[in-house]
């Protein structure tokens, strides 16, 4: 479990400086997902492009799992919308989606990238009921993947009792996530590497705040609320290699497939 500090002491780093310091960080590669008409199928591709919101390291590896935490503000115009993808057999953070974006674009881009990484497990942030309805609202089979979970006996404490979906961050349920990715920078069971420049520095950058919760004293924790979400399902969830069978594209019967990443010079 998390251990609070004493109120009034100084502040100091949550996670392991060290740990987080060795890790080799980038910009990565910047583009989108987008979903491109190939008569008589669709086919999901990454597509470069300047300022894209999606940062990628490593395209998706068929007949593996991946995970993703994905966190959106309660205030929309307070934060960016992060979502963290792990690849479930190395641990190895393989892209990070970031934007600041209302919840029903945040939910489209995700369901996205998520179906885009072999239709990864989603583990969102949905105390923010916004952002949970939206999610449902996408053509992701979300409620159907955590319905099926549940039937199998998988822990995941803190399951928002209002939507059947991913976690409601409370009291009770923050400390579990923030010891997680403690033990997951220190190398410890399901250990993590960040790839992200942005996503390492902000872990650097969180620390206990004098009254014993910890935050950052300015700027985003954003991306430490996703990787500690996408480190937490690490964890929980049973390896597979995809959580939900591909939705038939309903003009053509056809299923959606991806597609390289157009650039010459990109070696995945």
């Amino acid at each position: 479990m998390f251990q609070h500090p004493p109120r009034g002491s100084a502040r100091r780093p949550v996670f392991d400086t060290d740990a987080l310091m060795r890790m080799s960080v980038s910009e990565g590669l910047l583009g989108e997902v987008k979903e491109v008409e190939e008569y008589p199928i669709r086919r999901l591709c990454f597509l470069p492009r300047e300022g894209g919101p999606l940062a990628l390291w490593a395209q998706p590896t068929p007949g593996r799992g991946y995970i993703v935490g994905a966190y959106h503000p309660v205030i929309e115009a307070s934060c960016w919308a992060v979502a963290c993808v792990l690849d479930q057999r190395t641990g190895e953070q393989v892209a990070q989606l970031r934007e600041p974006m209302p919840a029903p674009k945040f939910a489209e881009r995700l369901a996205l990238t998520a179906r885009f990484y072999n239709w990864a497990f989603l583990l969102p942030q949905t105390d923010d009921s916004a952002f949970g309805r939206a999610l449902l609202g996408t053509h992701y089979p979300i409620e159907r993947i955590y319905s099926e979970s549940r039937s199998r006996g998988m822990p995941l404490p803190g399951i928002s009792a209002s939507l059947g979906i991913g976690i409601e961050i409370t009291a009770a349920t923050w400390p579990h996530l923030f010891r997680r990715l403690q033990i997951a920078f220190m190398g410890i069971e399901t250990p993590i590497t960040l790839r992200g420049r942005i996503a390492r520095d902000e872990c650097l950058n969180f620390s206990t705040q004098p009254s014993g919760k910890p935050g950052v004293k300015s700027g985003s924790d954003a991306c430490v609320w996703a990787a500690a979400l996408a480190a937490f399902g690490l964890a929980v969830v049973p390896r597979q290699e995809s959580y939900a069978r591909p939705i038939k594209n309903l003009s053509s019967g056809a299923e959606p497939r991806r597609k390289r990443c157009p650039d010459p010079d990109y070696d995945d």
